[in-house]
């Protein structure tokens, strides 16, 4: 919840502004209530005529860091 408007800055960058995002670290809640280190990517695309985002997400939780 707290990282909701980066997360909205982030889709204003790719849908409006048409920007690429790359090594953007975030944290993800899953279905389950774990959180997960993630570093993503996104690109704006165009899908059925309209503007569309494709992103990446790379799980990097287990790749320790401590």
């Amino acid at each position: 919840p707290d990282q909701r408007e980066a997360a909205r800055d982030l889709i204003d960058r790719v849908l409006t502004a048409r920007e690429s995002v790359s090594g953007v670290e975030r944290t993800v809640v899953g279905l389950d209530g774990t959180e997960r280190a993630v570093v993503l990517g996104s690109s704006p695309i165009t899908y059925e005529d309209e503007p569309a985002g494709q992103v990446v997400l790379v799980d990097v939780t287990d790749l320790g860091g401590d």
